[in-house]
């Protein structure tokens, strides 16, 4: 549990470097603005191990987006069930939002 956790942090920083580019249009559409950069990681962190938590198994993706005013990030996952599941948490409080099974 303990290397899942530790790749899955790693693809969040990987993922939290690509959310601090200054929102503005390229190839990969817009990118949201962190407002709170002294605490984003620590939210990102948290959301990926309630992801983890809910099911374990691989983080696989990571991708910060707006819905509305709130940043929101999506944590796919390859379970160790062998089932692979997208989370969807806010990261102002870090709670998990949607959980689905991707088919």
């Amino acid at each position: 549990m303990k290397k899942i956790l530790v790749v899955g942090l790693l693809l969040v920083l990987a993922a939290v470097g690509v959310a601090l580019v200054k929102e503005g249009d390229n190839d990969y559409g817009r990118r949201p603005v962190v407002a709170d950069v002294l605490h984003h990681n620590d939210q990102m962190n948290a959301c990926v191990k309630a992801a983890l938590e809910k099911h374990p198994g691989a983080v696989v993706e990571t991708e910060v987006e707006m819905e509305g005013d709130k940043l929101i990030t999506d944590v796919d996952i390859q379970g160790a069930d062998g089932k692979s599941w997208e989370l969807e948490c806010e990261l102002a409080t870090t709670q998990l939002l949607e959980d689905k099974q991707d088919e």
